[in-house]
């Protein structure tokens, strides 16, 4: 009988790092799975390291050429025919409990489509940091939301990371991968588009491991202005997506915005006023200044914000611009959703 889930790794030049995720993988409770790596012309070929585990639940396509990252990873995650797809990085790890913890809360719920859970941040000096959901640091159990209650929590902040989760397999067919030379927001792009499919499960039990090290982008702090540039699109193509989906709700969203930091609001106003963002978006946007028009004031927001205040909010359709600038980044052509060519 063919295993329920494919555990899915996408793996380039970090062979020590792999067979630890590795390691991890094996060690689980719940051991009716098979891993698939995709070794994106690693220079010490993963194939090695998977031999050493003799283990034949794992398969490995290697790519003699250099695909982009995300090109990569579409490999990983579309390639697996399972009903279920896990997702973990090649730096990253599982303590034994997690496949069980996530398989048990998904068949046992059929509108599911997305189980994720807290992630432990770790450097070398140790841990560091605990993240979950902003506003559901005290879940004790998993917590299911519907389509329109994922949006809302995945807009204050993109609370589902790729280490974390767990796929119902069917829905990674319509996810929209974005511009071809998008890295940063990959991974908050398509696990929103695959939520807001069903239900999405949120477990507080902490079974998921960050690693932070040299090679990590997030340690690039040349890369953050580029982190808010393509955040911004991803903010806009997710946005799109819940409001052809029927998971939009106006009139929830600014209830709950009265909640976050002013700072998050005045983020949104930014992402959704680009000279080239839908007219549904620029009117949202509209509608976020009325409700909140401290945004253009407080000195809490940005910089933007408070020229837009003396100039007009006409400038606000060109801070995007300029951010984009800043990062040397436009989007460049589309990844299709769907199955791999």
């Amino acid at each position: 009988m063919t295993a329920p889930v494919t555990v899915a790794i996408p793996t380039r030049n970090r062979p020590e790092y792999l067979r630890d995720a590795l390691a991890s993988v094996l060690a689980q409770t719940w051991q009716d799975f098979v891993v698939f790596v995709s070794d994106n012309a690693s220079a010490h070929d993963a194939r090695d390291v998977v031999a050493e585990f003799k283990d034949p639940r794992i398969t490995v396509r290697r790519h003699d050429q250099s695909l982009s990252m995300a090109d990569n990873w579409r490999c990983a995650f579309l390639t697996p025919r399972t009903p279920y797809v896990a997702t973990l990085q090649d730096d990253d790890h599982w303590s034994p409990e997690h496949l069980k913890n996530a398989m048990d809360c998904l068949l046992a719920n059929d509108r599911a489509v997305l189980y994720s859970n807290a992630l432990e941040h770790y450097d070398e000096k140790g841990p560091f940091e605990m993240q979950l959901a902003p506003g559901y640091e005290e879940l004790r159990e998993p917590k299911t939301f519907t389509p329109k209650e994922t949006f809302a929590v995945w807009l204050r902040r993109h609370s589902m990371q790729l280490s974390t989760t767990v796929f119902r397999r069917s829905v990674l067919d319509r996810v929209e991968w974005g511009p071809k030379n998008n890295l940063l927001s990959l991974d908050i792009l398509f696990i929103a588009m695959a939520a807001m499919q069903g239900e999405w499960i949120l477990d507080p039990r902490c079974t998921a491991f960050y690693r932070h090290h040299s090679q990590s982008l997030s340690a690039k702090r040349d890369l953050w202005v580029k982190y808010a540039a393509q955040g911004n699109y991803a903010i806009r193509a997710v946005t799109l997506f819940a409001m052809r989906e029927g998971c939009f709700d106006e009139e929830m969203l600014l209830r709950a915005m009265a909640e976050w930091p002013l700072t998050q609001r005045a983020g949104l106003v930014v992402a959704y006023s680009a000279m080239d963002a839908d007219p549904a978006l620029k009117a949202f946007a509209a509608k976020i200044l009325a409700r909140f028009p401290e945004i253009l004031t407080s000195k809490e927001t940005s910089r933007h914000c408070r020229i837009a205040a003396r100039a007009g909010s006409w400038y606000l359709g060109l801070a995007d611009v300029l951010n984009r600038g800043r990062a040397a980044w436009w989007p460049i052509g589309h990844r299709p959703a769907g199955e791999l060519a």
